[in-house]
């Protein structure tokens, strides 16, 4: 364990006005820490609120996970053991542990005490969350810390809801948990994509359940901010909104695969393939702007849905032409990011190259707009 060698700062005394700030600073203030050798022994130097400003910054989007610092694991490690060491936050407990020596420390201590522990711990479950499944490619343990983190939260939320949250902590504010249940519903996405099918460990019917209750919490998502910055609002929000519309489309559409695979094209499954995309479409159209990258990709998977259940040409040229006119400026700001690694641009153009399909077969009259149009080898069949 490192020693404290001088008083700490808070890296934030502000919310900054996005989350690529709120990254950016807390990634400079951790890599000012510094590894001191003294006669007492090992020391660490360094700033309190680094792990802060990562999660939070995560939690609004986790497109602003970004290391260019082959140091970067070590860095977080001994920040890690510093705030620790500053906040006595719990280490080596589960989340149940947590929830029963919380209330005691309380009665002993007080919440200045124990709110930096708490915080610390949690933000802790989910930073190690984020980094075992975006880093470690280990989605299943990252689940795992994700729900020990909400458990908490929603826990806490409810026994101490009379408590101001400066005293209680920023941790128990409804939008950070928002975020929390967010992440781990996008874990629980990719754990199920390991292991798909009917009888998957990672059931699509708790996947909808997520979905409706995030769109639940949010409710009627308002036009435009409060009092909170832009960046606030578009991540908590709409966007989250957007969110929950795209983990209803994938239930729907891989509800709609697996009756297929015993079923075929029948008229149910045809219904919710459109049923996932109608879901995909909104969460473009409604709540992303068409310079961010989900707008296009969430109109790539719509026109995929309304394309294996069959749809009229006219629809689905509807959707790829909303996504042509979004590529250009999606492109001049999420040009070079994850998505675009993981072979993002191949798939939108492969749907252009379609769309483009489409339009010289009703220039030759070979197809009508208004004829439906089957995924080669996908045909309906009647029960």
């Amino acid at each position: 364990m490192y020693v404290a060698l001088l008083s700490v700062v808070s890296v934030h005394d502000r919310l900054p006005n996005t989350c690529l700030q709120e990254w950016k600073r807390a990634l400079s203030a951790m890599k000012e820490g510094r590894v001191m050798h003294t006669s007492r022994g090992a020391g660490y130097f360094g700033r309190q609120g680094v792990v802060e400003g990562l999660t939070n910054a995560i939690i609004a989007d986790p497109r602003v996970f970004h290391i260019s610092d082959q140091d970067f694991l070590t860095m977080y490690n001994r920040q890690m053991m510093f705030e620790i060491a500053q906040t006595k936050a719990w280490t080596e407990n589960g989340s149940r542990d947590v929830m029963k020596q919380v209330p005691e420390r309380l009665r002993a201590e007080g919440w200045d005490v124990v709110r930096p522990a708490l915080s610390l711990t949690v933000r802790g479950w989910i930073m190690r969350a984020f980094l075992e499944d975006n880093l470690k490619n280990n989605v299943v343990t990252a689940l795992d810390f994700y729900t020990s983190a909400l458990e908490v939260l929603q826990w806490g939320q409810e026994l101490y809801k009379d408590v101001p949250f400066s005293e209680k902590g920023q941790i128990f504010q409804p939008t950070f948990i928002r975020g929390v249940k967010s992440l781990r519903l996008d874990a629980f996405m990719k754990a199920y994509k390991e292991n798909p099918g009917p009888n998957s460990k990672f059931p699509l019917s708790e996947l909808l359940a997520g979905a409706n209750e995030l769109a639940a919490d949010i409710g009627p998502v308002p036009d435009r901010p409060n009092h909170e910055c832009i960046g606030f609002y578009l991540a908590f929000f709409p966007y989250a909104a957007g969110q929950a519309h795209a983990l209803r489309a994938f239930y729907y559409h891989q509800t709609a695969m697996n009756l297929a695979k015993t079923e075929g094209l029948t008229e149910e499954v045809s219904e919710l393939y459109i049923k996932a995309g109608s879901e995909y479409k909104d969460a473009a159209l409604k709540y992303y702007p068409v310079d961010d990258e989900h707008h296009p990709w969430f109109l790539y998977c719509a026109y995929n849905s309304h394309y294996d259940g069959g749809a009229p040409a006219r629809d689905l040229l509807d959707i790829l032409d909303r996504m042509k006119e979004s590529i250009a400026p999606m492109g001049r700001i999420w040009e070079f990011t994850a998505n675009a690694s993981a072979g993002r641009d191949q798939a939108l153009m492969s749907a252009l190259a379609f769309r483009q399909q489409l339009l010289d077969k009703i220039a030759k009259g070979t197809i009508r707009e208004q004829d439906r149009v089957y995924r080669p080898g996908k045909y309906p069949v009647k029960k």
